[in-house]
């Protein structure tokens, strides 16, 4: 399982550009760990033992068969592994992107969200503040009117007492001078 990750990212790079996946033989064999080197050394090293120790060619063609199907067996494994692992990118890819326009989604419906609310504050505070003015003025009004009123009532008042006064004042006045006059023509007769 430690094989064909790079490989696999390339792939998905080439997926993302419209590409298909591609498990090639020789791209395959790029990828493989340096475990694979290591096995090649060592059949380098089988290689050089057989001829020093002067085995018979049928032995050394038997070991060669088996090295070769070493080999494809190996290749065969990093093949499987290397698509089971690209499609599980292709999926993976598939659900990223819708994961993607999800989240492209949200934004724009959040960002209308917020467009509509800051709208509505905004009308809810005209009308609040109309609303105030309306109250203010006709508070104003009122009091203006009251005013008024309790200025008429007062001015009425004051008038209709100085009238009292002013006709109490000419009967004591009228009333004094027949006072006099009766009582000068009473002494005028007395006398």
């Amino acid at each position: 399982m430690g094989k064909g990750w790079g490989q696999l990212g390339k792939i998905a790079q080439d997926r993302k550009g419209g590409g298909a996946f591609t498990c090639s033989w020789p791209r395959v064999k790029d990828i493989d760990d340096d475990d694979d080197d290591d096995d090649d050394d060592d059949d380098d090293d089988d290689d050089d033992d057989d001829d020093d120790d002067d085995y018979d060619d049928d032995d050394d063609d038997d070991d060669d068969d088996d090295d070769d199907d070493d080999d494809d067996d190996d290749d065969n494994d990093d093949y499987i592994e290397c698509r089971s692992r690209a499609v599980w990118i292709s999926k993976n890819i598939d659900y990223y992107q819708v994961e993607v326009q999800v989240v492209e989604v949200a934004v724009v419906v959040t960002v209308e969200a917020v467009v509509v609310i800051i709208v509505v504050v905004i009308v809810v505070v005209a009308v609040v503040v109309v609303v105030v003015v309306v109250v203010v003025v006709v508070v104003v009004v009122v009091i203006v009117v009251v005013v008024v009123e309790v200025v008429e009532v007062v001015l009425m008042i004051v008038v209709g007492a100085t009238v009292v006064v002013a006709v109490v004042a000419v009967i004591v006045v009228v009333v004094a001078v027949v006072v006099v006059i009766v009582v000068v023509a009473v002494a005028a007769v007395i006398v």
